[in-house]
Parts: structure tokens; C-alpha cells; sequence
């Protein structure tokens, strides 16, 4: 990075002509949160500080930086993770940011590389960008081992339920988001709290938004981290299965019907006769002491192994169809309008 320029491709693309704002969510980091801002580059024209309630001088440190791209907003009550970056976006977009960008305020994530994450937005090939600690050259290595654990437990039920299966590492914070993609979103479906991330890819994956990986370095040295994945892990599939069905009924009956809801809507009854049939007779065998004969067997097992079949075809399909263009494909205009809403 020399003089807020960088080349990709041979082509200079000078940060500056762009609006980048970085939104930092700020719940009781007074500690670090002074030297992620001042950290943050200076082609980056407004930086969103959202204190969440914080029960430290968190407000009183990022005032006393008198930072003219700092924007301070505070929350009389804490609304979790995901509600500090709604605020944030909220008001980044109305100062007129073009590309939004998240990080933390604990320290684990470098300001310096946010022109990585702007870099495939500039270029038209991603609407989304995040950080992936598992990546080839990524930070999984420094990673303690129960939170890798954790994150990679949580990131395979993310892929079922997000639609995204070539997406990695879905609770990682650290990501960039072009304003239009800001400005479609459903924040309905999008939450409050530690399941704001993985909210937000379900939402994305919704409009077809084009999601890219990025290799991450993150420090650990001690912090507090608000996300405890074993926790997470218990909590999460209930949540994940809802907007999971909310995503296949979108995507495959309201929006639009095709091969996977052709099989999901002959897979799914299947599946259910085949295992109320392989019940019912289980019953009989049990009441009347005579074990279920072999056509009774077939008679309930076949719909099963029929049904899964189908059920693996539309999940294959699934996966293929992540395989989307961005719906913009040239880099953001300059002069960015509209509100967020």
C-alpha cells in the first residue's frame, strides 16, 4: 500500500476517490479501541464507532481522539453485535459510504487490511467480502483449539442452512459490503445479537449476493471474546433450521420453482411415509409378537432410500446453484445516493 493507492492487475485503483467507512462496534473495549481507530488508514473518509451500552469510558477514549472522520453513536441500552452495525450502517450510508467495512473494537482484527477487503468490490467481483481464518495463509494456526473447534463445528450446519457452501469460517467479524447490497437487505431476518454473521449470510445468499473468502491473520493475546462457540453450537440449529426453511421457501416456491423444489416437494412426503409406514409396523411387530414381513420392510424402506436420493440430488443442486455473478460487475460508482432504510 503506498500513498493509499493499490495495484491489482496491473491496474492503480486510488482509494480515495471512494467512500469507505469503517463501522466498529464498541462494547466495552476502552482498552483497545483508541488504537484500532487510530490504526484504521487514512483513504478510509469516515469511521462509525456504535457504543453499545458500554459500562467502560469507551465513549470518553474515542472522544478524546478527536478524530474528524469519527462518528460517534451510542446506544442508551445494549442491543447486541447486530444491532451496533444496523446503527452503523444506518448512518454510514447517510454520510454516503459506498463500501461499508466491519471490524471489531477488541484489537483482534488489523484496520490495515481494509483495502484487501474493498479491493474485489472495487474490481465488480464480489458484493460481499469476509474474513476466513482457515484459509491458506489464514490465522486458523493461532487460533486456541476449543474455538477452533467450535468454529468449524458451526461453520458445516452454516453451509446447510446459508445456501453458501464454499463459505468458510461464518462467525468471523471482519467483512466489507458494497451499498447496494446494504440497501437490499431484509434486516428482518438478520439478528441482534452473536448470530448477526450468520443471520446475515442467510439473508445475503437470498439475493444471490456474491460472497468471497478472504485469507485472515487475527491476533489472540487475551481478549474477551463475546461468542462462546460451545454455547453457540447448542443454541445455534434451532435458529439455523428456521431460517433455513425461510431461505428454501424463497429461494425455491416464492421466488422462483425448479428442479430442487420439484424434488423437495416429492422427497419430503416420501421421506415421511417411509418413516411413519417403518413405525406402524414396528408397533404391530411389537403388539403381536410376529416380526414384519419382508414385503412390509420393502414397503417402508423404499420410499426412504427413494426419498434420500432425491433429497442428495436437490442439496447437490443446492450447492451448485451458489455459483452466481455479481448483479453490479463494475467497480462502485463515485457518486453514491440513496438511503438506508
Amino acid at each position: 500500500m503506498i500513498g493509499g493507492q493499490m495495484s491489482v492487475h496491473g491496474l492503480e485503483l486510488d482509494l480515495k476517490r471512494y467512500h469507505v467507512a469503517v463501522v466498529i462496534p464498541a462494547y466495552c473495549v476502552a482498552d483497545y479501541v483508541a488504537q484500532v481507530i487510530q490504526a484504521v488508514p487514512p483513504y478510509v473518509r469516515t469511521i462509525v464507532v456504535v457504543d453499545d451500552a458500554s459500562c467502560d469510558p469507551t465513549s470518553e477514549v474515542v472522544c478524546a481522539l478527536n478524530d474528524p472522520r469519527v462518528v460517534l453513536v451510542r446506544h442508551e441500552r445494549n442491543c447486541g453485535v447486530g444491532g451496533a452495525m444496523k446503527t452503523g450502517f444506518r448512518e454510514a450510508l447517510k454520510r454516503g459510504a459506498q463500501i461499508c467495512v466491519k471490524i471489531d473494537g477488541d484489537g483482534q482484527m488489523d484496520p490495515g487490511l481494509v483495502a484487501r477487503f474493498c479491493q474485489p468490490i472495487l474490481l465488480g467481483e464480489a458484493d460481499f467480502v469476509k474474513g476466513n481464518r482457515f484459509m491458506a495463509g489464514g490465522g486458523a494456526g493461532a487460533m486456541p483449539f476449543i474455538r477452533k473447534l467450535g468454529n468449524m463445528g458451526l461453520s458445516f450446519i452454516v453451509k446447510v442452512a446459508s445456501g453458501y457452501w464454499r463459505v468458510f469460517d461464518p462467525t468471523n467479524g471482519y467483512f466489507s459490503i458494497r451499498r447496494e447490497t446494504l440497501e437490499c437487505l431484509n434486516w428482518a431476518w438478520i439478528a441482534d445479537d452473536y448470530f448477526f454473521e450468520t443471520s446475515l449470510l442467510i439473508a445475503l445468499h437470498a439475493l444471490r449476493t456474491v460472497v468471497r473468502d478472504l485469507p485472515l491473520q487475527a491476533k489472540y493475546a487475551g481478549e474477551p471474546s463475546s461468542l462462546r462457540p460451545w454455547r453457540a453450537l447448542g443454541q445455534f440449529p434451532g435458529r439455523l433450521l428456521k431460517l433455513s426453511v425461510r431461505r428454501i421457501w424463497y429461494e425455491y416456491f416464492q421466488y422462483d420453482f425448479g428442479m430442487v423444489s420439484l424434488l423437495l416437494l416429492i422427497g419430503c412426503p416420501l421421506l415421511m411415509i417411509g418413516i411413519g409406514l417403518g413405525i406402524w409396523y414396528w408397533l404391530q411387530s411389537i403388539r403381536s409378537g410376529i416380526p414384519a414381513t419382508g414385503g412390509q420392510v420393502m414397503l417402508s424402506a423404499l420410499p426412504i432410500l427413494t426419498s434420500v436420493q432425491m433429497l442428495i440430488q436437490a442439496m447437490a443442486l443446492d450447492m451448485t446453484s451458489g455459483a452466481v455473478k455479481s448483479e453490479f460487475g463494475m467497480p462502485v460508482p463515485e457518486d453514491a445516493s440513496g438511503v438506508y432504510s
